[in-house]
């Protein structure tokens, strides 16, 4: 499967596996929809760049970021192909992936609705396994690929949320540095976070492509090289969906955004710099956990920033919903078209 004709040959051979295919790119472009906003947030709060330009920025350098990573590394996507069993489940594979990629799509949309930012990622990781263990019982669960997972999410959320806290202090302690000089770059932090977004989620979906394309070939594994091509795809559309904008989104978690120009910058620098590390390292995690974790800790500092406490209520209790929610519709949506 190392060419880009191959997909496009089985898709035109086998309707489901283009259905595969069509809501794996639908889930990407998603993605760009619901998670650039995030990426941007802080430099549109502070006015450091108007929302069109910073969208249009955001949209480039998710292509770059997705691209980079496609070429220097492959080791979540091949973890987002293995997390589930699905490589190896059989004839009803192709449905199941189906049903995992359409939980995702569903839950997004539900939190986009509520302007809340939700993580495709962890998503896509709970909608997998409960497909996979829809067709193969508790054993299609790929105990090592979660503790990946689950590692991600403890060095995304806390120590992002302290570092960004540090890195504010430390920006505003430098008071030769006038705010002016931090508004501008803040054009840089969102640059930095949109390429490391593009870095981590171009993989993921990246992944997705690969399964949807193995298991349309008929081809049986639990282990695959991801083409090249699957990455640069994933990048495109990703793009594209971050040019849709997200505007509900900016304008609630805007709200979360320091004010503070150097908090604001140290936020978007520290979420970039370890989304980009655990993204060297073969680590899935979320960038919304990242990023939101980052702007909470560098608003704290920031006595111009009062975080609006519902708005964060509600968007923890969408992270914790996201698992069993997406585990549960993909479960219940492979066993209604298995």
């Amino acid at each position: 499967m190392e060419l880009f004709w191959e997909i496009i040959v089985i898709c035109t051979e086998n309707p489901t596996a283009l259905m595969a295919v069509l809501l794996s790119l639908g889930l990407m472009l998603v993605n760009g929809w619901t998670d650039a906003p995030v990426n941007i947030a802080t430099a549109i709060r502070s006015g450091a760049v108007s929302p069109k330009n910073a969208i249009l920025t955001a949209a480039v350098c998710n292509f770059l970021g997705a691209a980079a990573m496609g070429l220097l590394g492959s080791s979540v996507a091949v973890g987002v192909y293995s997390i589930s069993g699905l490589g190896s489940a059989g004839d009803n594979a192709l449905c199941a992936l189906i049903a995992a990629v359409f939980s995702v799509v569903l839950w997004s949309l539900v939190a986009l609705r509520f302007g809340l930012p939700t993580s495709e990622s962890h998503a896509l990781f709970a909608g997998l396994t409960g497909s996979g263990i829809a067709l193969q019982g508790l054993s299609a669960v790929n105990g090592a690929e979660w503790l990946k997972v689950l590692l991600g999410i403890v060095l995304s959320t806390l120590p992002v949320a302290v570092l960004a806290y540090l890195a504010a202090r430390l920006l505003k302690a430098l008071t030769d540095i006038p705010a002016l000089t931090f508004k501008r770059l803040q054009l840089l932090g969102a640059m930095l976070s949109s390429f490391a977004h593009g870095a981590q989620d171009g993989q993921k979906f990246a992944g997705i492509l690969t399964l949807a394309a193995v298991l349309g070939s008929g081809v049986k594994g639990q282990t695959v090289a991801v083409p090249l091509w699957t990455a640069m795809v994933s990048a495109a559309v990703i793009s594209l969906g971050t040019l849709i904008g997200g505007k509900r989104i900016i304008k609630r978690f805007g709200s979360l955004a320091p004010k503070d120009p150097a908090a604001g910058f140290a936020s978007d620098l520290v979420s970039a710099v370890v989304l980009t590390v655990l993204s060297a390292v073969g680590l899935p995690a979320s960038t919304t956990h990242a990023k939101s974790s980052a702007v909470i800790g560098a608003g704290r500092f920031d006595a111009q920033t009062k975080q609006d406490t519902a708005t964060l209520r509600s968007m923890v209790l969408a992270w914790d919903l996201t698992f069993p929610i997406s585990a549960a519709l993909g479960f219940i949506i492979t066993k209604i078209l298995t």
